[in-house]
């Protein structure tokens, strides 16, 4: 292998799991998110409204996002390339 072109193990674990790291992080984020919009409804907004408790939930809420969508895409294989190669 001439100048380092052999995968170390980081980057094969990242191109064999990308795709689960960014559902993980996007729906992460999108259950933090729906959580803090969900807080910050009503006559008074803004973030300092916003209770010590809704901040866990937003913080629970992301980070059960991570821990299902990331292991659920991970285990799901990929389609195979329409070419037939793998």
């Amino acid at each position: 292998m001439v100048n380092g072109s052999a995968p170390g193990p980081a980057k094969g674990f990242l191109r064999s799991h990308a795709k689960a790291v960014v559902s993980a992080l996007v729906s992460g984020l999108v259950a933090c998110l729906s959580s803090l919009v969900t807080a910050l409804q009503g006559e008074q907004s803004g973030f300092d409204t916003i209770t010590d408790g809704q901040w866990v939930t937003a913080v629970l809420a992301f980070l059960v996002g991570l821990g299902i969508t990331g292991p659920v895409t991970s285990r799901t294989p990929n389609r195979p390339p329409a070419g037939g190669n793998p």
